[in-house]
């Protein structure tokens, strides 16, 4: 039984390197097209989605995953000390008519070699924003930590498990303005700051949001993370993403693309 919450209104924002941007609506916010290549995902859709997958090779490709969506995976693997690391993301283009919503129960990834051995598996559990808007894009995104000698080489083909709905309703709205890049708080990476302003009349216990940066070819080339938390009604916070990011030169990053939600759909967390 798939239980439906509270869907979410973001708002994204698009800054280049070490600028600061105005914020935009998601609803209007579609990204340019990316060259053909060779990426694919998988999708099941309602109302009793049961998910497909496929392995895919990281490419700048969307390609069709049902009635509607299209999705784009990038994994991007570093070595962090003795830890094996990457990020994995989807980007999922709203082809519908109508909002779409993420089902996060579906979300899981698998990451092989190029033999097919087995080198991390779990769930994706951040999804930026749960709701998409007709023709905008959205994100499903992790940050994957293997903790022994494993070398990130070996992180060669993502297994995307995925599912989409249509939304139902609208209940948080999240605000980012301020936007501006920098070198990542932890030593390497970027880091990306601003404020976030909660527009519903719900309080967000905590605020997830999320940077994804693109080089000049509209590639992802790494995403980061984090958030204030306790954002009343109508209150403003500033926020810094500094977790997840891959080891790349800030300054290289052409474009950025920032959306805040609620972690927990509803607002407030349960305990």
């Amino acid at each position: 039984m798939i239980h439906r919450l509270g869907a979410l209104v973001a708002t994204v924002s698009l800054i280049g390197a070490g600028c600061g941007a105005t914020a935009s609506p998601a609803a209007s916010q579609a990204l340019d097209s990316p060259p053909a290549s060779t990426a694919a995902a998988g999708a099941s859709l309602a109302p009793n989605p049961t998910p497909a997958s496929s392995p895919v090779a990281p490419g700048p490709s969307f390609h069709t995953a049902g009635p509607l969506a299209e999705i784009r995976a990038t994994l991007i693997p570093w070595k962090d000390g003795v830890n094996a690391d990457a990020n994995a993301i989807l980007e999922v283009r709203n082809i519908s008519a109508s909002a779409i919503d993420t089902v996060a129960k579906y979300q899981d990834y698998t990451i092989t070699d190029s033999a097919g051995g087995i080198q991390a598996t779990g769930e994706f559990t951040n999804v930026y924003p749960y709701e998409i808007a007709p023709g905008a894009i959205g994100y499903v995104a992790q940050e994957i930590m293997v903790s022994d000698d494993t070398d990130p080489a070996l992180f060669v083909h993502l297994t995307a498990t995925t599912a989409f709905v249509k939304a139902t309703h609208k209940d948080i709205a999240l605000t980012v303005s301020d936007t501006a890049n920098e070198p990542g708080l932890s030593g390497y990476g970027a880091a990306t700051t601003g404020m976030v302003t909660n527009t519903s009349k719900i309080p967000v216990e905590e605020v997830a949001v999320a940077a994804f940066y693109y080089d000049a070819d509209g590639n992802v080339i790494g995403y980061s993370f984090g958030g204030p938390n306790n954002l009343g009604p109508g209150k403003t916070k500033p926020f810094v993403t500094d977790t997840g990011t891959p080891p790349l030169n800030f300054r290289t990053i052409a474009r950025t693309v920032v959306i805040a939600e609620s972690l927990c759909r509803d607002g407030p967390c349960l305990p």
